[in-house]
């Protein structure tokens, strides 16, 4: 080779590292605080992962779910402010065997905090495109009404306190919870006493409704730590009208009390925020109402006895992780065998409420209503919510943040805004979830959702915006 050849090939392997660091620094710094990233599913991706577990997941391509949920991350270098995701999917055909809609439900979340909680935002919902009420569609908030009465949502809104509570559901729509019981001398009269010391030993986190009226709110709480070797401690919040109003710190052992005089009547909702290994041994109260909200974990001990739950839940979730909590549960007429450990068992309740007695403890319940250790301690001050068993025989209106499709394509595409300000960055990746609930993976059902395409549009602070940033924080 000639020695100007050489020096020639010498330039452009030097050209080409030179652009290939300078589109790395790119891809790191985003100056100008906006990216697109896109992954056909079948292709290998640093920056989108597959999808997984995969025991949920079937295809060649690892992108037919087939349980619910489902995760995957996107990795990023930087922190961004908004998420504009899109996806490409497909549903399978109504199944053989099965009744009504398959999967109706799809939703995606990112991924918000250290305790996995997810912000959830609604995909598809074909309960709701199948409805042929009459519909209201303003700013991306959808109002069905069985019988037409009001001309927008605003006048339907107006008039909400005319109509009865049980008549109205939502759907990714906070409506204000009802905030007094009416007639609650009569209440008292006709309803029991919390039995004191009837609720057993919790695990973890749990928050629960309570409602005061012409008195103060007053519980004790004695608190237990299992592991020396972990941290403890934690908080209690109380809220009211959504709006905190108190907060103390959970001891690791011991018993603190929960007091406020002359407070406002109506329900307070009060959060126990605490790590897996610290233990409620008792909560003591007066009040009548202590109804538990979607969830409760039992905490295993020597001598548990019979346990009494009361839900206003559609469907509950039961698992263990203890091998000497496998048992069989009763819920009203049914037997629910929990027979393995870490896996989920589920059961559809078709009755306003339903009374569960279980022989042991050490096991996790949940569902998408109330749950309460007496039955005339459970009280539930929100609206209905629209999920995939919601029976709307008796609703005359829905109201949801969500706008309603018509397409009968077979590969639907679909697109999602996500607030990233808040959101968790664990290992530089914002983690997603899709949730199609009722998905199972081990049921004979051949049902499925399949992913064709992933894309995800980032916008956050440009680099001359950051410098800006930094050099005003100087002066």
């Amino acid at each position: 080779m000639k020695p100007i050849n050489t020096l020639k090939f010498r330039i452009f392997l030097f050209s080409a590292l030179a652009l290939l660091i300078i589109f790395l620094i790119y891809k790191a710094i985003v100056p100008f605080g906006e990216i697109y990233y896109q992954a056909d599913i079948c292709d290998t991706s640093f920056f989108i992962s597959k999808l997984k577990p995969l025991d949920r997941v079937n295809g060649e391509c690892q992108n037919i779910i087939t349980g619910d949920p489902v995760y995957f991350n996107l990795n990023t270098s930087r922190t961004f402010d908004t998420g504009i995701l899109t996806l490409k999917y497909k549903s399978s055909p109504t199944a053989s065997g099965t009744v009504g809609v398959v999967n109706p439900i799809i939703e995606i979340g990112v991924l918000a905090d250290v305790q996995k909680h997810y912000l959830l935002k609604p995909l598809e919902n074909k309960i709701l495109d199948k409805l042929s009420w009459d519909i209201i569609t303003e700013n991306g908030i959808s109002l069905w009404q069985r019988e037409k009465k009001y001309e927008d949502i605003s006048q339907f809104l107006d008039n909400i306190q005319k109509i009865s509570q049980d008549k109205i559901a939502t759907y990714y729509y906070d409506l204000p919870s009802a905030n007094v019981i009416p007639n609650y001398g009569n209440y008292l009269v006709s309803s029991k006493a919390f039995p004191s010391g009837s609720i057993p030993e919790l695990i973890g986190s749990y928050q629960f409704y309570t409602y005061i009226e012409n008195e103060k709110l007053d519980f004790i709480f004695k608190f237990k730590k299992l592991d020396n070797d972990k941290d403890g401690a934690g908080s209690i919040n109380v809220y009211y009208k959504n709006n905190l109003v108190k907060q103390s710190n959970i001891p690791t052992d011991g018993s603190i009390e929960l007091k406020m005089e002359n407070q406002p009547a109506g329900f307070y909702k009060i959060a126990v925020n605490a790590p897996d290994n610290i233990i409620t041994e008792k909560i003591n109260s007066t009040h009548r109402i202590i109804s538990f909200i979607n969830k409760i974990q039992l905490a295993k001990t020597a001598e548990p006895g019979l346990i009494n739950i009361t839900t206003d839940s559609s469907e509950i979730f039961i698992r263990t992780v203890n091998p000497d909590s496998l048992q069989k549960i009763m819920a009203e007429d049914e037997i629910i065998n929990i027979a393995e450990t870490y896996r989920q068992f589920s059961q559809i309740i078709n009755s306003p409420k339903t009374d569960i007695k279980l022989a042991k403890d050490g096991i996790e319940i949940a569902g998408d209503g109330m749950f309460s250790f007496s039955a005339d301690a459970l009280y539930n001050p929100n609206y209905k919510k629209i999920n995939k068993n919601t029976n709307l025989e008796n609703i005359d209106y829905i109201i949801a943040k969500y706008k309603p499709s018509s397409t009968q394509e077979e590969w639907k595409t679909k697109t999602i805004e996500f607030d990233l300000k808040n959101a968790y960055r664990y290992e530089s990746a914002y983690g997603f979830i899709i949730s199609i609930p009722g998905l199972k993976a081990d049921d004979d059902i051949d049902d499925f959702i399949e992913i064709g395409e992933i894309e995800i549009k980032l916008t956050g602070t440009t680099l001359w915006e950051k410098t800006k940033q930094v050099l005003s924080s100087k002066l």
